[in-house]
């Protein structure tokens, strides 16, 4: 009788599985579509442009700092130093003793990060260009031109920052792009210089306009073509212009500037800055007014008060400024490039940040100064304190 009874439910069990599971896949069928995400396809309409504009910004701005920061423990501006509190990532310790790998997440994230800013603006310019005859009616003039101005103009910034920051060894610099062979720094420069000249075809704001002209002259500057870089340096930025800025949230920590986050006693502080740069306000005690320093916890070890938490902001970086430009213009003067007057541009740029300036009669040199002289070596190391540059500078002047 049990036995019957235990038949019977489970035939009735089958039954009910067999009339409920069709039930229940027209129901999963029917669901309303997700609200929390949009599938590629979704992407593509004039709604979506300006949105996926703002992510590609601030996916530029949160795989460009770790960049730079690790640029400048590799060179002699940082130092990782187990006396400091967070001293503990194995990536940081071996750009401390000059051997980097791509092994470990400090590196090879930051390189996987440049390299998916890339892919996104690059896919955004074709998204644009790409849209369909009904959607391109609907899209506005403007805003399908600040689309291709942002795309073009972090192709090219993530070219430029693979083409400095990368290399096959410590003599070739370069990278590759999708599946490509090796790319050495000038084939990079290149493919950055072509983007931002397209970029320009989509601005008509003169200080972006500007700013590009500037990130074209470095590159030509760095790749010692002076004739292109004299031409772009006079279209670039000028004393007083507003600067090209990195900015940056501390929440999510992921989006804090990683100067703070990992050379600041503010979070985890794993870089000290060099000795030299507390000699450089102690010879010139209003150079405080740009290389800003303070002891680690009461000791004589110097910490970086460059960029700080405020509010929920943190301090932004300089990507390129006029400060800069100056700075590239008085070393083609020195060098004999171009005309102009490399005292009298260094000290505009001290000038802006208060510090004292040279005394008529200065002698600039490019690097080892002596008593009456002035180098530019040294004031690029002031003014372009943690920038990410430094190491750059220690291969053009040849000094490590």
């Amino acid at each position: 009788m049990k036995r019957d009874d235990t038949m019977k439910k489970s035939k009735f069990l089958l039954l009910f599985l067999l009339l409920v599971l069709p039930a229940c896949e027209d129901y999963v069928n029917n669901v309303d579509p997700f609200i929390d995400r949009v599938v590629d396809a979704g992407l593509n309409s004039p709604t979506q442009i300006p949105i996926l504009r703002v992510g590609i910004i601030n996916q530029a701005f949160q795989s460009l700092d770790y960049v730079l920061l690790m640029s400048d423990g590799l060179s002699d501006a940082l130092i990782w130093d187990q006396k400091l509190a967070g001293a503990t990532y194995t990536g940081f310790r071996q750009l401390e003793e000059g051997i980097p790998t791509d092994l470990t997440s400090e590196t090879n994230g930051s390189y996987y990060d440049v390299q998916q800013t890339r892919v996104m603006a690059d896919d955004f310019i074709d998204r644009v260009n790409n849209l369909g005859p009904k959607y391109n009616v609907l899209l506005s003039v403007q805003v399908k031109n600040d689309a291709l101005y942002t795309g073009y103009l972090w192709g090219g910034y993530t070219r430029y920052l693979l083409g400095t920051y990368w290399g096959k060894d410590e003599n070739t610099g370069g990278a590759t792009i999708n599946v490509s062979n090796f790319m050495p720094t000038s084939v990079l420069y290149a493919d950055a210089i072509n983007r931002w000249k397209e970029a320009l075809k989509y601005t008509t704001n003169a200080l972006n306009i500007k700013i590009i002209n500037s990130l074209i002259a470095r590159c030509y500057f760095f790749l010692n073509d002076y004739t292109n870089a004299v031409t772009y340096l006079n279209l670039g930025l000028a004393k007083g212009d507003a600067p090209f800025l990195a900015t940056f949230i501390q929440v999510p920590s992921g989006a804090d500037n990683a100067y703070r986050a990992q050379a600041s006693d503010e979070l985890r502080i794993q870089w000290r800055a060099d000795d030299r740069f507390k000699a450089y306000t102690t010879a010139e005690a209003t150079e405080v007014g740009r290389i800003k320093l303070r002891n680690y916890r009461a000791t004589t070890l110097l910490e970086q008060r460059m960029y700080v938490g405020t509010g929920t902001t943190s301090t932004p970086i300089p990507l390129i400024d006029w400060q800069e430009v100056a700075l590239m213009k008085a070393e083609l003067v020195v060098g004999g490039k171009m005309a102009g007057d490399a005292l009298a541009l260094i000290n505009d740029v001290r000038t802006s940040h208060t510090v004292n300036v040279l005394p008529a009669g200065t002698t600039i040199v490019l690097k080892g100064a002596v008593a009456g002289q002035a180098s530019i070596y040294d004031e690029r190391d002031k003014e372009l304190f943690l920038r990410g540059l430094r190491l750059i500078d220690q291969r053009r002047f040849n000094t490590f």
